[in-house]
């Protein structure tokens, strides 16, 4: 099954007006697989961040999870 496919076909399901927005499916190098339409562009420093916290657990305790404009803690 193609990634965009399933993000829309189970992700997206409008079946019980429940569904999951924004998403997406990210590769460790970074590169957006599948993702919905209002999933937002990731910027450089943002992948780097997120793959950082793989090899350092707890990295963005600090300072959080920045995806967008949006900061996550």
């Amino acid at each position: 099954m193609r990634l965009q496919s399933y993000i829309d076909e189970q992700f997206r399901s409008d079946a019980d007006s429940h569904f999951l927005d924004p998403i997406a499916i990210v590769g460790h190098d970074g590169t957006v697989l599948a993702q919905t339409f209002s999933f937002p562009k990731l910027k450089p420093n943002e992948i780097t961040s997120i793959m950082n916290e793989f090899d350092n657990p707890g990295s963005l305790a600090a300072t959080g999870l920045h995806i967008g404009e949006t900061k996550y803690t």
